[in-house]
């Protein structure tokens, strides 16, 4: 698997956890009789903060492998270069 593959997939899957922390907070207050801000923070803080923890570790993966995936590419074009002169 290419470095830019890892990566996108890395950053890809940040989105789906960060989006998977409110999805389920929205399924355990399903069964609310009435909806507010108030209630819904109240959920949320009940699912917890390991989702986000996460998704940042997972960004952070994904950005780590996209920035090395082109300093790669361009050692490699640099070098490709310089043997042509």
């Amino acid at each position: 698997m290419s470095r830019r593959l890892a990566g996108v997939t890395f950053v890809f899957l940040s989105g789906i956890l960060h989006i998977a922390k409110y999805m389920v907070a929205a399924i355990f207050g399903s069964s609310m009789q009435s909806w507010s801000d108030i209630s819904f923070n109240i959920v949320l803080e009940a699912v917890g903060d390991h989702l986000d923890i996460l998704a940042v570790i997972s960004l952070i993966a994904g950005v780590i492998y996209l920035i090395a995936a082109e300093y790669v590419s361009y050692s490699d074009n640099k070098d490709k270069r310089d043997l042509g002169k």
